[in-house]
């Protein structure tokens, strides 16, 4: 059976991909060779939500932590939706981008809608390829700390930040007055 030339599938599944997403699981299935490109797009974004109803999140984070998953290397864009189920314990926005980079996933962007119960955020080096983050938090949230961590990310060229809280002591000041990084591009509060 004669082959085609690995550039020509490549822009064949690109080409597919910008005019119909939905056949990328079709492509997967055509033959080896067009595996790779096919999972590089269809994989590309995850949405992932934990509420009250579902909870795709801890069936996410099971399946990453396997060693037979091959589509990890694909995960570009996560946007995670995460509240707390009925008194369960939560995740920190820090623990949840921790899970994420442990596991290989190479994020260049990232939505959290989290509470932010603790900073628990380290080791930002191993997420150095984050370009965008968006962050939504809930709960009593330290700016200065907060700003001085995200400016430790190297690569990060824009962030936003939404703080909610429930409780006059939602948004903490520190006894310095907080920099804004330069990179911020909206703060609501």
């Amino acid at each position: 059976m004669p082959t085609l030339p690995g550039e020509l599938v490549d822009f064949i599944i690109d080409w597919s991909h910008a005019y119909s997403p939905s056949s990328l699981a079709a492509y997967a299935l055509v033959c080896r060779q067009w595996l790779p490109r096919s999972r590089y797009h269809h994989f590309a974004s995850i949405r992932l939500v934990r509420d009250r109803s579902t909870d795709t999140v801890k069936t996410f984070l099971y399946l990453i932590a396997s060693p037979l998953v091959t589509f990890i290397s694909s995960i570009r864009d996560v946007d995670l939706y995460y509240r707390s189920s009925y008194g369960t314990p939560v995740l920190s926005a820090g623990d949840i981008i921790l899970l994420l980079s442990k596991s290989g996933i190479r994020l260049t962007r990232l939505n959290l809608d989290c509470h932010f119960n603790q900073l628990g955020m380290q080791d930002s080096g191993r997420i150095a390829s984050l370009t965008r983050l968006q962050l939504l938090l809930y709960g009593e949230v330290p700016l200065g700390t907060l700003f001085n961590y995200l400016v430790a990310f190297p690569s990060l060229e824009s962030w936003m930040l939404a703080v909610r809280t429930e409780s006059e002591r939602g948004v903490q000041s520190q006894h310095r007055s907080a920099e804004f990084p330069p990179n911020l591009h909206e703060l609501d509060v």
